[in-house]
């Protein structure tokens, strides 16, 4: 790292902060430290100094700085860089984990995203903010964010809200999360990158009640409020090999809530294929371990705190209209409509 860079950090660092002051060696060995775990080039692609290739984006955690939105966008913009636009369920999926690896689980971070007061919400470079699940915090049966509210106009990930996305008043005190665009790509290496499988899915021909949504048969069982275990059989019984549907793929859940929307679905609550009957907390789909992280699970209604959060009451997942159609956890007795996914029909 140029002693420039490491001076300039410095200088933000002790003249923004009103947190409790930390010397200059405390700072000096957080940079370093951060600066250590660096991944600056993948695939071609290179960081410039201070930022990490996480999941195709050069951004840097300015976890020292403690700061208003309008002060930690200043910190990017020093670095020759902006607070970072999350524009895909899996960037904000990749977000999390880093975070998590991290270690800073306990902060918050300033992201692109303000609201204009009336309607909208964008980016710096007014292109619009995704809004609804999987990106924005939302506890069952409460007003989901972003809210709206004219006083919270600024988009941040805290932990509060399992780092989904949230709207604050722009004078609370978070960390910038700043990107820069790569200082060098090989447009050789570009030109061969493969598309994510969830992005170049073909028109597939699928069995009668089934849709194709990016390239999985599924289909919603609206017409049917059944208990879990029934969804199950209902699922098989529209056509052999049909089971409840389960998705490690973010992107699937976004496609889903899109479709849920644009289809008048929104209103219904679905169940999905997971459970933790068998062993409480370990939840898993035809034997095979389900990861309890952001940005699948929803919100508890305590601030703070996850789904899934009813114990051994609540032991089936579902997707649920109140909760904005993140995974919850719910008692398996409960009267929802199943969502079923089959293989696609041969050609």
């Amino acid at each position: 790292m140029g002693y420039q860079i490491l001076y300039l950090l410095l200088t933000i660092a002790v003249v923004t902060s009103k947190a409790s002051p930390q010397s200059y060696e405390e700072i000096i060995s957080q940079i370093m430290k951060e600066s250590a775990e660096e991944e600056p080039t993948q695939n071609g692609t290179a960081c410039p100094p201070m930022f990490s290739l996480i999941g195709g984006k050069c951004l840097y955690f300015a976890s020292f700085v403690q700061q208003n939105q309008v002060a930690c966008r200043q910190v990017c913009h020093s670095l020759e860089g902006e607070l970072a636009a999350i524009r895909t369920a899996t960037e904000l999926q990749e977000i999390i984990r880093e975070i998590k690896r991290r270690g800073l689980v306990e902060m918050g971070f300033w992201i692109d995203g303000t609201f204009d007061g009336k309607e909208h919400w964008n980016f710096s470079n007014t292109d619009l903010v995704p809004l609804g699940t999987p990106f924005w915090y939302a506890a069952e049966d409460n007003n989901p964010s972003p809210t709206n509210d004219p006083l919270l106009k600024c988009a941040s990930i805290n932990n509060e809200s399992g780092f989904l996305m949230k709207d604050m008043d722009c004078e609370q005190h978070f960390s910038p999360l700043c990107e820069h665009e790569p200082a060098s790509l090989d447009e050789s290496e570009e030109d061969q990158e493969e598309e994510p499988d969830h992005l170049e899915a073909e028109n597939i021909s699928c069995p009668p009640f089934f849709v194709d949504i990016s390239g999985n048969c599924i289909a919603f069982i609206t017409w049917s409020e059944i208990p879990w275990i029934a969804a199950k059989q209902t699922c098989n019984a529209i056509t052999s090999g049909a089971e409840l549907l389960m998705t490690k793929d973010i992107e699937l859940l976004r496609h889903l809530y899109n479709y849920f929307h644009e289809e008048g679905l929104d209103g219904h609550n679905f169940w999905i294929g997971a459970t933790d009957v068998a062993e409480e907390g370990v939840w898993t789909y035809n034997g095979i371990k389900v990861d309890i992280e952001a940005p699948f699970w929803g919100n508890s209604i305590t601030l703070g705190v996850m789904e899934p959060d009813g114990n051994d009451a609540e032991n089936c997942l579902a997707l649920t209209s109140a909760g904005q159609h993140y995974f919850r956890d719910k008692s398996c007795d409960e009267p929802y409509n199943p969502i079923c996914t089959a293989k696609p029909l041969s050609l």
